[in-house]
């Protein structure tokens, strides 16, 4: 993994997850965790985030600055995006947005 992405990137893991506690020759009780991954994605990277929370920090700034979010605030939506946004409310309506139990094939107890 150390080949494709650095400390602080973001990945996205699917596998599974499972634990088991052992008594070490100090008689200590150790935990120990482990990820089966059957799929693993790159997402972004932290330069990339950082990036991306500056470019939104500096758009804000000019925002407030030049007095845009006054304007932004007294206008009034056109009729396409009030329908646009109309079929995006239904389409997120219409999609199924609860988990399953088994969803999860385990839990963590730490």
């Amino acid at each position: 993994m150390e080949k494709y992405a650095k400390k602080g990137a973001q990945v996205s893991v699917e596998g599974r997850f499972t634990s088991s506690t052992y008594q070490n020759n100090e008689g200590n009780n150790i935990t120990r965790y482990e990820v089966t991954a059957d799929r693993v994605e790159l997402l972004e990277s932290r330069a990339t985030r950082e990036k991306n929370a500056e470019a939104v920090a500096t758009q804000y700034k000019s925002v407030m600055a030049t007095g845009e979010i006054d304007a932004i605030k007294d206008s009034t939506p056109t009729e396409t995006a009030e329908i646009t946004f109309a079929k995006e409310s239904a389409k997120v309506e219409n999609e199924s947005t609860e988990e399953n139990e088994g969803d999860v094939p385990w839990e963590l107890d730490l």
